[in-house]
């Protein structure tokens, strides 16, 4: 057990983000359960896909829903236990391993390649993450969809425990200490039979956190997800793709915001193009070769 020097005990890991690189579980890839809006959403994100269904709100009428970009704190969290697996500092068959994570924000923004800035924006930047936190701790997921030894109705919140760290004498503060649900933590650390090899999470190209839209961030999600490194390509529906996103925008609205993506063609590691379907609009993505490849292949792969 560690302890913390305001006297907190909880079995925590400390970040690296020198050496981490980005993960993302692969079940949270493919719907999107997050505003995907810059301004506060106070509406819940409901949609149903073939039998399965997702309801994302809030535990307050007054707090808004976590975001696409709070999103990059799950995505830190996530890679510094998968970190951890991989160097073999977590045994993923110990059990009641609590699944606290103590990191600085310091180390959060070295992590999304953020430079520092000396005065009032490094201190925004904070506040900001902070805020990202609470929201992610109040935003409520209940869904069906199946996942691993997930059977059922699950209801959780992004994260179970949130916390300032500070010293206790002086008063400073320190860092933070995230707790992710038990669920979660268990898909990340779920092993194939060889005992070693990830099955959950793929990686991330590092310029996903310099796209700006929320939009476009989910289909970066939702591609790195959809296309399989050996055949390289997929396609779906605007409509399924509409319905999948939660977005609160009309439907013909959607349909011209992913039309100017697909016009920019600067998706990072793929080539998106609108395939006239027999029942409307589709989709179509290519990963991008050669020099246009941003991630290597072996990073690509679904492991």
């Amino acid at each position: 057990m560690g302890r913390t020097k305001d006297g907190y005990q909880l079995d925590f890991f400390l970040a690296d983000p020198s050496v981490i690189h980005a993960k993302e579980l692969r079940q949270l890839m493919a719907h999107c359960w997050f505003s995907l809006a810059k301004d506060p959403r106070y509406e819940p994100i409901r949609h149903s896909v073939g039998e399965s269904t997702v309801e994302i709100t809030a535990s307050d009428e007054d707090v808004p829903l976590a975001t696409i970009w709070d999103h990059d704190i799950l995505i830190f969290l996530i890679s510094q236990v998968v970190h951890m697996v991989d160097t073999g500092r977590i045994d993923p068959r110990r059990p009641g391993l609590t699944s606290g994570i103590q990191f600085s924000g310091y180390e959060y923004f070295r992590f999304l390649r953020k430079r520092w800035r000396r005065g009032g924006i490094g201190f925004r930047n904070y506040q900001l993450l902070w805020n990202g936190l609470q929201r992610l701790h109040r935003t409520h997921v209940r869904t069906d969809i199946r996942s691993g030894s997930l059977r059922g109705e699950s209801q959780f919140y992004w994260l179970s425990a949130i916390k300032q760290l500070r010293d206790t004498e002086t008063g400073q503060h320190y860092g933070y200490l995230a707790e992710l649900p038990s669920w979660l933590y268990q898909q990340i650390v779920q092993t194939a039979a060889d005992g070693r090899r990830l099955v959950n999470v793929v990686g991330l190209d590092p310029g996903y956190f310099d796209l700006t839209g929320g939009l476009e961030r989910w289909l970066y999600l939702w591609a790195r997800k959809s296309v399989d490194a050996q055949r390289g390509d997929w396609d779906e529906s605007f409509r399924s793709l509409y319905i999948k996103s939660g977005s609160t925008n009309s439907e013909k609205q959607f349909r011209f915001n992913l039309r100017k993506i697909i016009k920019r063609n600067s998706m990072i590691g793929y080539e998106l193009s609108e395939i006239i379907g027999r029942n409307g609009p589709r989709l179509g993505v290519v990963r991008r070769t050669g020099s246009d490849l941003l991630m290597s292949v072996n990073q690509l792969r679904l492991v």
